[in-house]
């Protein structure tokens, strides 16, 4: 593991010195969710708060966040920041509303600190704006969903979110498709599966029944796959390898869009499933 930059050899603080990196674009979104009691949900999407508009404060609050965090935060860099693009999304099904920041630089760091204090302060000021109406409204999931420049954001991580969308895409056609799949073979099933009075029919059924079991549980497995996958894309780190971090080839990602290891660890566990069943 390496050593924290932030530390010194004594164990004292440091301020690190970016001297020598060079200037380029960075990027960083990151996002926040506040949570509303139910019962006051709809003066929420409404926008009738007696305070007024929570949404234009609350920008507004992200943004002079974003620009003011070398001055919060103790050891950040000043950085000259480009442009704070602050979003809002209603998430009715959750009582909740979401949160995205989105900060733009050309510097010698990156913008992970801004975007996370711009949501931050963006959740706080819509807490502030509304406690009028319920004392118990919550901030949850302040996140960093995507980094872009650097080190680190070319190593991946992260993965572009056009490509994103298109995972996202195919993991619901996918579900979509196994859903009516099964649907069907269960219709099928059910209507070739009729009792009949002979004992190979029997016994045919009930091999039908368990071919149907095996079947449903197949499809649960790979629902559940997908749920993950999409899981990750909502937390911005879909196409990485569970076990070793590196990026899951793109093409792989086609053709088996739930897979979460890289194909190097993929045969590794291939093998040590041949060893066992030796």
């Amino acid at each position: 593991m390496s050593p924290f930059s932030h530390l010194k050899e004594n164990g004292s603080l440091q301020m690190v010195n970016i001297s020598s990196k060079a200037f380029t674009e960075r990027k960083a979104i990151a996002k926040a969710e506040v949570i509303f009691p139910s019962e006051i949900y709809p003066q929420i999407l409404s926008q009738d708060v007696p305070k007024g508009d929570f949404l234009s404060c609350a920008k507004i609050a992200g943004i002079l966040a974003a620009k003011k965090t070398s001055e919060l935060i103790p050891l950040c860099h000043p950085l000259p920041i480009s442009h704070v693009e602050i979003s809002f999304k209603f998430i009715p099904e959750n009582f909740s509303l979401e949160i995205t920041s989105e900060v733009t630089t050309v510097a010698q760091t990156g913008v992970e600190m801004e975007a996370l204090t711009s949501v931050s302060i963006a959740a706080l000021t819509i807490y502030d704006m509304c406690k009028s109406l319920h004392k118990g409204i919550k901030i949850d999931k302040i996140r960093l969903v995507y980094k872009r420049g650097g080190k680190s954001g070319e190593k991946g991580g992260f993965m572009e979110r056009e490509k994103l969308e298109f995972f996202k895409n195919l993991l619901l056609e996918r579900k979509e498709q196994i859903i009516k799949e099964a649907l069907e073979t269960k219709k099928e099933l059910i209507e070739g599966t009729e009792p009949m009075p002979d004992v190979v029919d029997l016994a045919s059924r009930e091999s039908n029944l368990t071919f149907e079991l095996r079947l449903r549980d197949r499809e649960r497995k790979l629902l559940r796959k997908i749920e993950k996958a999409l899981q990750k894309i909502e937390e911005g780190t879909y196409g990485i390898c569970e076990v070793c971090g590196a990026e899951i080839d793109e093409k792989r990602l086609i053709a088996r869009p739930e897979a979460t290891l890289c194909i190097e660890c993929k045969k590794a566990q291939e093998r040590m499933e041949k060893i066992r069943g030796e």
